[in-house]
């Protein structure tokens, strides 16, 4: 028991090492770490010359660089930070000049600021992150106000603060966007390998993991797109570096990776139905799944700290294992044997593709001398840009635009905080609108999840404050605490808010105990703050203009309905022609996957609406399932006629596959508010009936070659054997998921 014990808390321990080891070294700590250095520096400065003044402006101006500073190429990463600064020093400079007219005047400007700033968010992610630094700049003018020092000297030492900012971070990340590249690819491969693993223990144990696997890949969905940002530039062509090259070559396999995991999902439930998990012919591909997972896992690791990666041979013997297995089934004359080859063939098939794409990945990370040879030529079709127009700004200015009723939403919750600030009248009602501010999101999951973990961080950095006062005083220690907390404040505030908000406001605690003596009083004021600023937040998207999830649902349906169609078609067009895929298959490819993981995203958006907003939970989620087993089965049968020989498409087949996109398009058409029209095709009852006739003549010329002695199938035999079985089970698959599709669709519009 002892050593169980030993052996458990170890494992806990290089857990927590590995993850926290992973952390220091991603983007959002690196960027964390450069602003809290600046930060330092400019305390420092102001300790030693006594001018303390100067240093919030200063570190204001930082504050308003670092916001709009995401992930990106360099060029993207640069100019948005120059523009949002930009934007934010032109509202900081405008506030600061509003205290001198009357105070109403002043606060019909600030909303109308407030108001156009919140509307910048249009613009997607970047837009939203410019957006928060002009509101934070709004907010923050009342703090330089307060310190007394001139406006034009504040203004200057702003833009001294976001000028040293950007520079340092250009400079900084000129070294750094190597590893960063390599660490979003790690976690893009890491990732993988848990979608891997998930799977596999939702075929074979018989868990339900579908709400876990759809989470991992809307967050696959993402990496794939901030890393096509980074690697490949506006004209398609690849950031000009060997190493970036190679980077590109992996990040292409890694995708196939991904397609090859939602096809061998099909391909294990039809193996799940003829074998149980403990079977000695299935035990090979298990091993070999679970070998493929730590081996992504590893050179995940292994990508992350620069070191050499190799393939486990391992791999390879797992496969020649289960193709011994395969010999007894050959040598049947029962046709459940045969059944059973054919099943395991498509498996072993489908491995030694991944297999061939992990040595691909390994070939490509290893030989840097012949990444020279590669063409630096993408694809920019891939990179998803942002339209900047001003029409995309004047389209939004509606009641229909959630940004405009979050734009209104936000003049009003800011309205109430500065009403309730001249009530109280007291110090430090500014972090109300911070708080406001940093809480009040588009939709209503989202804010209240952010104010509950705002008051808990808030609660629990006060409640460690206290504890550190009880211990020391000393203002280097404390200050100390400060630099270390707030690092780590910054880099959690995109992934872990709670801890994000703890660390936060540990280090403004320190740094107002270290320079004005207060404690118990000023913990108080932060919480009472806190809690008053999320209250209004929650208040404002619940009754103000709400926005629910559920008057949205039925557009992120009919655009996965759509997507999963065209992507479909594109398979079909590669069936019936032959051709090699192309790019424009990619791109019908991604559109799916993106459009699927919108669509749980989606979902989970209006799970978290209130129980009394969000009518047809299950229905609604009974469609993004069946939108999501659809797209498994469009990979399926993709990945096999992708790597298998295949004969002519039949009349029969396209009659079948013609019904199929009339279902999609019904239910797509249902989502769009459309009339609900009579099918154009008719079910392809004798089309599969032929269908059918054919495999089993297939298996009846299989059978005759037994019973004259031939043991050794015939390779033509073999081929067209694989393909009846495997293709009709598929097309049969997707013509029921997509009847289930308009049935339910049709459904959900009933009861709308």
């Amino acid at each position: 028991m002892p050593h169980k014990i030993s052996l458990f808390l170890q494992r806990i321990f290089t857990a927590v090492l590995h993850r926290a080891n992973k952390h220091i070294l991603s983007f959002d700590f690196f960027k964390s770490a450069v602003l809290c250095l600046l930060l330092g520096g400019a305390l420092v400065w102001g300790y030693y010359t006594d001018n303390y003044k100067a240093v919030f402006p200063f570190a204001i101006g930082a504050l308003l660089a670092y916001f709009p500073n995401i992930e990106g190429s360099q060029r993207h990463r640069i100019i948005g930070i120059v523009l949002g600064f930009a934007w934010s020093f032109l509202m900081l400079a405008v506030q600061l000049f509003l205290f001198d007219p009357p105070k109403w005047f002043h606060f019909i400007v600030m909303l109308s600021f407030v108001f156009i700033t919140s509307m910048v968010s249009v613009y997607g992610h970047r837009g939203g992150n410019i957006s928060f630094g002009g509101l934070y700049a709004i907010v923050s003018s009342y703090g330089i106000h307060a310190m007394g020092l001139g406006h034009a000297d504040s203004l200057l030492h702003v833009l001294a603060g976001g000028g040293t900012y950007i520079l340092l971070s250009a400079v900084s990340q000129f070294f750094y966007q190597g590893h960063h590249i390599r660490s979003m690819l790690a976690d893009c491969v890491e990732l993988t390998a848990e979608y891997y693993s998930k799977l596999e223990q939702q075929v074979w144990d018989s868990k339900d993991l579908e709400a876990d696997i759809l989470h991992i890949e809307s967050r696959l969905n993402t990496f794939h797109e901030v890393l096509r940002s980074s690697l490949l530039n506006k004209p398609g062509r690849l950031v000009s570096s060997n190493k970036n090259r190679r980077l590109y070559l992996i990040f292409k396999e890694i995708i196939d990776l991904y397609e090859m995991a939602l096809a061998a999902h099909h391909d294990l439930e039809q193996a799940r139905e003829h074998f149980d998990g403990t079977e000695p012919l299935v035990q090979p591909y298990r091993k070999f799944t679970s070998l493929m997972v730590e081996e992504l896992e590893r050179f995940g690791e292994l990508l992350r700290l620069n070191r050499k990666f190799a393939v486990s041979a391992q791999l390879q013997t797992r496969l020649l294992e289960a193709e011994e297995n395969l010999k007894p089934l050959l040598r049947s004359r029962s046709r459940e044997a045969h059944e059973r080859l054919l099943i395991l063939r498509n498996l072993i098939d489908l491995k030694n593709k991944q297999l061939n794409c992990l040595s691909v990945i390994s070939k490509h990370y290893e030989n840097l001398v012949f990444t020279d040879k590669i063409r630096s030529q993408g694809d920019a079709r891939f990179i998803t840009t942002q339209d900047y127009s001003y029409k995309i700004l004047l389209s939004n200015l509606n009641f229909e635009s959630s940004i405009f009723r979050h734009s209104v939403r936000l003049c009003g919750a800011i309205a109430i905080c500065f009403l309730l600030q001249d009530v109280i009248s007291a110090e430090n009602t500014s972090w109300i609108i911070a708080t406001c501010i940093v809480v009040l999101r588009p939709n209503y999951g989202l804010t209240r999840s952010r104010a509950f973990n705002r008051i808990g961080g808030t609660l629990l950095g006060g409640v460690i404050t206290l504890a550190i006062l009880y211990l020391t005083d000393a203002k280097p220690v404390l200050l100390g605490i400060a630099g270390i907390s707030l690092t780590l404040g910054f880099s959690y505030v995109a992934t872990r808010y709670l801890l994000a908000s703890m660390y936060i406001t540990l280090a403004i605690m320190m740094v107002y105990v270290a320079f004005t003596g207060r404690s118990f009083d000023l913990v108080v004021d932060r919480v009472f703050y806190t809690f008053i600023g999320s209250a209004i937040a929650l208040f404002t998207i619940y009754f103000v203009f709400p926005v629910w999830e559920k008057e949205s649902i039925f557009t992120a349906i009919r655009k996965a309905i759509n997507a999963n169609r065209r992507y479909l078609e594109a398979v079909n067009h590669l069936y019936e022609t032959k051709e090699p895929v192309d790019t424009e298959f990619k791109l019908l490819r991604k559109e799916a996957f993106v459009k699927n993981g919108n669509l749980y995203e989606a979902f989970q958006r209006m799970k978290d609406d209130p129980k009394s907003k969000r009518s047809q939970l299950s229905n609604s989620y009974a469609v993004v399932l069946l939108s999501h087993s659809l797209l498994k089965g469009v990979a399926a049968y993709s990945t096999y006629i992708q790597n298998h020989q295949t004969t002519g498409i039949s009349e029969d087949f396209k009659a079948v596959m013609h019904y199929i996109m009339d279902q999609l398009r019904m239910a797509a058409g249902v989502m769009a508010g459309s009339p609900v029209s009579q099918p154009t095709v008719k079910e392809p009852l004798s089309a599969l009936e032929s269908l059918d006739k054919y495999y089993y003549g297939l298996s009846q010329l299989r059978e005759l070659e037994l019973e004259s002695g031939v043991a050794q199938m015939s390779y033509e035999t073999s081929l067209k054997l694989q393909e009846g079985r495997m293709i009709l089970d598929q097309v049969k698959s997707i013509k029921s998921l997509a009847e289930n599709t308009f049935q339910m669709c049709l459904l959900l519009k009933q009861l709308k």
